[in-house]
């Protein structure tokens, strides 16, 4: 019989990351995931601080370097990023890793495989927090995602 204080099955199968990219009101990269052994990619930016008028881009970005290095790659574009107007908003993209290799094999890099998200808000102080879930991994592994704690 097995235990249901043993059950994982989530954290086996998607992996949470989490960042705060301070000032955003100029275009930023918010941090590069490698999609190489995963099928997708969720991205969810929430405006928690408001100063100026809110998010005024949202779009997935890929590259062939996992620093973001190379040529970037639109993958998607929000819709309505400035809905995201008032503390609490939140906006919400995903993409396939199929999305990712047909965008890159048709615009350049073909290999591009690492993954952003690059934001955009009106004013300095409008401050976002950006967390990626890559999800459907290859092989399941116990423990993809965990605890985040900063030093």
């Amino acid at each position: 019989m097995t235990s249901p204080q043993g059950y994982v099955k989530d954290l086996a199968n998607a992996k949470t990351t989490s960042f705060l990219p301070g000032d955003v009101s100029s275009a930023t990269d918010v941090g590069w995931v490698d999609m190489k052994n995963y099928n997708g990619f969720r991205a969810d930016v929430l405006l928690h601080t408001l100063a100026g008028t809110g998010i005024t881009a949202f779009l997935i970005i890929a590259n062939e370097q996992s620093d973001g290095g190379g040529t970037d790659v639109i993958i998607k574009t929000h819709a309505a990023p400035t809905t995201a107007n008032a503390a609490g908003d939140r906006l919400v993209m995903e993409c396939s890793a199929d999305e990712i290799r047909q965008e890159g094999v048709q615009n350049n890099p073909p290999t591009a495989r690492y993954v952003s998200v690059k934001v955009t808000a009106n004013n300095s102080g409008d401050l976002t927090a950006v967390t990626y879930r890559q999800y459907g991994p290859k092989v399941a592994t116990l423990a993809l995602d965990g605890d985040q704690i900063s030093a």
